[in-house]
């Protein structure tokens, strides 16, 4: 089995992150599906001790630690979503600028060519030229568009 490479993510593992259920872990998810570790939650001796201490109770210090491993497993799943939204925000201003260069070439295209119907609608001579110089413009247009 080949080895998958690390992924070009801020972390080694993917969302969702998620904690166990004594809010002792953070986990995420590995190259091949699996659950991975991600984080440690520490700080028991400073919840539970004595002296320069919290002093709390097993069951308080407890749900210290749930509640700072879910803060933290939220938090690395909107920063991932948050990006992801970016990334997509980027690529479809991308596309509409594109998509407006785009109808802004076929404008000049229809500008050039509106004028030389007009005329041949009134049966005027128009100069050959000038529709050729619109046959280029629709045809650059077009192509542009594509």
């Amino acid at each position: 089995m080949s080895r998958p490479k690390l992924p070009d993510i801020p972390t080694f593992a993917r969302p969702p992150f998620k904690t166990d259920a004594y809010g002792l872990k953070i986990w995420g998810v590995d190259e091949f599906g699996g659950a991975c570790m991600v984080a440690d939650i520490r700080g028991w001796g400073y919840l539970t001790g004595k002296g320069q201490a919290l002093a709390l109770t097993e069951r308080e210090a407890e749900q210290a630690q749930k509640k700072t491993a879910q803060f933290i497993a939220d938090a690395m799943n909107e920063k991932f979503e948050r990006d992801t939204l970016a990334n997509q925000v980027e690529d479809c201003a991308r596309t509409c600028a594109e998509q407006a260069e785009q109808i802004l070439n076929l404008q000049n295209a229809c500008k050039a060519v509106l004028p030389l119907m007009q005329a041949a609608d009134r049966e005027e001579v128009t100069d050959v030229q000038d529709w050729h110089a619109a046959e280029a413009l629709i045809h650059a247009a077009l192509e542009g568009s594509q």
